[in-house]
């Protein structure tokens, strides 16, 4: 049997699996024969062309039943997509109480739905959660562009933490919020790498002719190299 004709056979599958009573365990796709979990995965993923309340119903069944992880995160990616408030209690559900990779995914897949209550309930998951989660938290909000909530992790981390929250920041280009958190913080390497990331030219510039620290002064020049240009060929002759 093509490829084709097979993900559309199993999409069929799940579909009678959401109105009969007699097909009620997803795993029943497993039946047909020869079913790789590339075919599994086309089919959850056809799932964005089925109505909403459908889709629901039959991930919900993919993530209760015993799938591989993979099977499973192409299932919270259709969540991540759909706009029913049902859809986001669900993502929030396994990124609280999952684990491992499926965990971290979950949170991943809040920023790609961008949801404000779900993005909300990110913040506690920070607070509690190991480096993976935190880590995954900050790239929920990259992806979802809340450098507002990004700036918060930030203005209260510390050690890695907070040089991490910066380097994010850096990535998002938020020149605003890492502004603002210099007048909180003071100057440090951390806002230094950020600035250079983010080609925040004048705020190299300011600190690489600022003589009062050396090391960060030193550390500021060496950064605007990363930034290069006449304006930086220009400050370095000066």
């Amino acid at each position: 049997m093509k490829t084709l004709a097979k993900v559309l056979l199993i999409a069929t599958a799940l579909l009678l699996s959401a109105n009969s009573a007699a097909q009620s365990d997803i795993d029943d796709i497993a039946a047909i024969s020869d079913v790789t979990e590339e075919l599994k995965i086309a089919a959850i993923v056809a799932l964005m062309f089925a109505p909403e309340d459908k889709a629901l119903t039959i991930v919900n069944k993919v993530l209760a039943g015993n799938h591989s992880n993979e099977v499973k995160e192409s299932a919270l990616f259709i969540l991540s997509q759909l706009d029913a408030p049902e859809a986001q209690e669900v993502l929030i559900g396994v990124a609280q109480d999952g684990s491992g990779e499926l965990q971290l995914e979950a949170i991943r897949m809040i920023g790609i739905g961008g949801g404000g209550d779900a993005l909300a309930g990110l913040a506690p998951l920070y607070e509690n959660g190991d480096s993976d989660v935190r880590q995954a938290v900050l790239e929920a909000l990259m992806i979802a562009g809340d450098s507002k909530a990004v700036y918060e992790i930030a203005l209260h981390a510390e050690g890695d933490d907070f040089q991490d929250a910066v380097d994010m920041l850096g990535v998002m280009d938020a020149h605003d919020e890492l502004h603002e958190l210099r007048l909180h913080t003071g100057a440090s390497e951390a806002l230094i790498e950020a600035y250079a990331i983010s080609g925040d030219f004048e705020a190299l510039r300011d600190l690489a002719l600022d003589s009062s620290d050396l090391e960060l002064q030193t550390h500021a020049i060496e950064a605007m190299g990363i930034v290069g240009g006449d304006q930086v060929e220009a400050t370095l002759v000066e």
